[in-house]
C-alpha cells in the first residue's frame, strides 16, 4: 500500500490540478518498479496505490526501489514539485473481490501502516511480513503502534532516503 504524502497541504497551497500532476508522475515512476518485482497494481484510489506481490521479499525490494527512485527524482526538483510517499506492507491471506479490490486483516494492517503511521519516505512492514522475509532484505527496526486500542507490531525499513 503506497500513499502519497502532503495531499492536504499541497492541494491547499498549489491546487488540485498541481497535486494530480504529481500523482501522475509518481505512478509513472512506481508502476514499472512494481511490475519488475513480480507485483500487480490492484487499485488506485485517490492518492493511494494498492499492489499485491508474489512474496514479501519482492514487495520489500519494490518498496526500497520506489523510495530510492522518488528520492532521486526529488533531488532535481523545487520544493513545490517534490512528491513523497509512505509505504505499508502486510502478508497473509487476502480476499480478492472483483478486479480492483482486496480485503483481509493484513490488507487493513498494511493500509494503516502506509496511510496513517508511516512518514513520507518510510516503509513500514507488518510483523507477519517481516517474519515471512526470514532474514532476506534490508535491516529493519522494530516499532510498535497503539491504534484504537489495538497494538500493531511492525518494522521500519531504512533506505538511503530515510
Amino acid at each position: 500500500m503506497l500513499d502519497s504524502s502532503g495531499f492536504t497541504r499541497t492541494v491547499k497551497t498549489k491546487g488540485i490540478i498541481h497535486f494530480l500532476a504529481l500523482l501522475q508522475r509518481l505512478e509513472r515512476m512506481v508502476r514499472p518498479i512494481i511490475a519488475a518485482n513480480d507485483g500487480h497494481i490492484v487499485a488506485r484510489e485517490g492518492d493511494t496505490i494498492f499492489a499485491v506481490f508474489a512474496a514479501p521479499p519482492a514487495a520489500v525490494t519494490a518498496a526500497v526501489q520506489i523510495q530510492e527512485r522518488v528520492g532521486s527524482d526529488n533531488a532535481s526538483r523545487s520544493e513545490d514539485d517534490k512528491v513523497t510517499c509512505a509505504i505499508g506492507i502486510g502478508f497473509g491471506a487476502i480476499l480478492v473481490v472483483g478486479d480492483h479490490h482486496i480485503a483481509g486483516d493484513e490488507v487493513n494492517v498494511a493500509f494503516k501502516l502506509g496511510e496513517d503511521l508511516a512518514e513520507g519516505g518510510e516503509i513500514l512492514v507488518s510483523a507477519a511480513a517481516h517474519d515471512a522475509l526470514d532474514g532476506a532484505g534490508p535491516g529493519a527496526e522494530p516499532v510498535q503502534y497503539d491504534v484504537s486500542g489495538v497494538t500493531i507490531d511492525a518494522h521500519r525499513i531504512r533506505t538511503r532516503e530515510t
